[in-house]
């Protein structure tokens, strides 16, 4: 695990792209990410903490939805 990186959920990340119809390009537009960083995230489960406010942000929904 990267230095000061967090767990993520994945799997919560992807049902929740989904829910709101982006796609990982879509979703990395919205929060200001590469597409590269959406798909590591949601394959990896960990993340950086400005990565998951960002992802939180742009799901509109608070960042430790994702980290549970």
């Amino acid at each position: 695990m990267p230095k000061g990186a967090l767990w993520l959920n994945s799997e919560r990340l992807r049902l929740l792209r989904i829910a709101a119809a982006l796609s990982q390009a879509e979703l990395a537009e919205r929060a200001g990410l590469s597409r590269q960083t959406v798909i590591r995230a949601e394959s990896e489960s960990v993340a950086m903490p400005s990565t998951i406010l960002k992802l939180a942000k742009a799901l509109n929904i608070e960042s430790l939805r994702l980290t549970q």
